[in-house]
């Protein structure tokens, strides 16, 4: 796993379950997307439970963060919902 809590950026390789789960192939003449689906669905509960005592207390963490935020008067941007577009960023210098 590389992996770091609160970022945007980190891998968990057990995504790869869902990403098999639900892939629809193009093509896939010695069906081994099948074969792998068989053991990603139905969803394996080790896994599940592994991830939940893995990841439970990054809801906590991320309450804790968004508190801190919210009390700074912080937003989060997003892309606009009709265009797909990041909106223009404007920084203002006191200095």
């Amino acid at each position: 796993m590389d992996y770091q809590p609160g970022h945007p950026h980190g891998f968990c390789s057990a995504s790869w379950m869902g990403e098999i789960a639900y892939c629809q192939p193009l093509r896939d003449p010695q069906d081994l997307i099948n074969r792998l689906k068989s053991i990603a669905l139905p969803y394996p509960q080790p896994l599940r439970d592994a991830l939940i005592r893995r990841f439970q207390w990054e809801i906590l963490f991320g309450i804790e963060n968004a508190e801190l935020a919210a009390a700074r008067n912080e937003q989060t941007i997003s892309p606009d919902a009709a265009t797909g577009r990041w909106p223009a960023l404007r920084r203002s210098c006191s200095h």
